[in-house]
């Protein structure tokens, strides 16, 4: 991004006008070393490189100067990888031609890859409360308060509900 003349920048100064996207930019630039930068680029559009299956054997680990470093599950994706690196290398130019990545080294390693909310493992089932079949007598005192007795029925026969043992399905 090209600086405004000074001239210019006095003139916002003054009218109180801030540049938010180029103050949060300076900010990462300073806090954020170029080299984690790209990486979470290059993170972000590996789905999009790596065809199909590589996409779970794979994970770009680290970068170095001009050079990918991606992470390979075993020995065998590593030995199909060589013949894929120039595909890849090309994929990558294609996809994020300005971050200056020349090369990438395939090395065995961990797959850390992040697994998607589609693919997370499901949550486990709340339990569910146990209540014997028939109601307590704090139950049956709390139902003689209700005054109507549609209200009434209709909350003892949930209760009776909630006491049968669940239904299997197969």
């Amino acid at each position: 991004m090209a600086r405004l003349p000074r001239r210019r920048r006095r003139l916002q100064a003054r009218e109180g006008r801030v540049d938010v996207a180029r103050v949060v930019e300076d900010k990462l630039r300073a806090l954020v070393p170029e080299e984690v930068r790209v990486l979470l680029q290059v993170r972000e559009v590996w789905p999009r490189i790596a065809p199909g299956r590589l996409q779970t054997r794979t994970w770009p680990a680290a970068v170095s100067g001009g050079e990918l470093v991606v992470h390979v599950h075993d020995n065998q994706w590593l030995h199909e990888l060589n013949y894929l690196r120039k595909e890849l290398e090309d994929n990558l130019r294609a996809a994020c031609p300005r971050l200056g990545i020349e090369r990438i080294r395939l090395r065995l390693g961990s797959v850390e890859r992040p697994v998607p909310a589609s693919e997370a493992p499901p949550r486990p089932a709340t339990p569910r409360a146990r209540m014997t079949e028939e109601p307590d007598r704090g139950t049956l005192e709390a139902l003689e308060t209700v005054r109507d007795p549609e209200l009434k029925q209709l909350m003892a026969r949930t209760r009776v509900m909630l006491g049968r043992p669940p239904e299997r399905t197969s």
